[in-house]
């Protein structure tokens, strides 16, 4: 199974804020749903050429276009969940007092 690459082009030399914050929640969301895809924000004479899907959208109809775009992407099956990686687990060991951690063993 591949990685699907989705690029968001926008014009040279001019980002709009709210076009990059909109691609880092859809980014955010692509992780969390576990989508065996790259979701790159590119300038549009940046975008390579073995770009699955390219998107050209302005801020304000970015979440709306985006959010029909994976849905029809799911339905062709050309966007699929990728293996999840295992969670881990933190163990907190506790605190040792600090004249037990300055001691030197003998």
């Amino acid at each position: 199974m591949s990685e699907l690459l989705i690029v968001v082009a926008y014009p040279d030399g001019a980002l709009p804020g709210p076009l990059f914050q909109a691609v880092r929640r859809a980014r955010r969301n692509f992780e969390r749903a576990g989508y065996a895809a790259r979701l790159d924000l590119l300038p549009a004479s940046d975008v390579p050429a073995d770009a699955d899907v390219v998107v050209t959208s302005n801020a304000a109809s970015f979440a709306a276009e985006f959010d029909a775009l994976v849905e029809r992407l799911t339905a062709s099956g050309q966007l699929v969940r990728g293996p999840v990686p295992p969670r881990t687990i933190a163990i907190h060991r506790g605190f040792r007092p600090l004249t037990e951690r300055a001691r030197i063993s003998e």
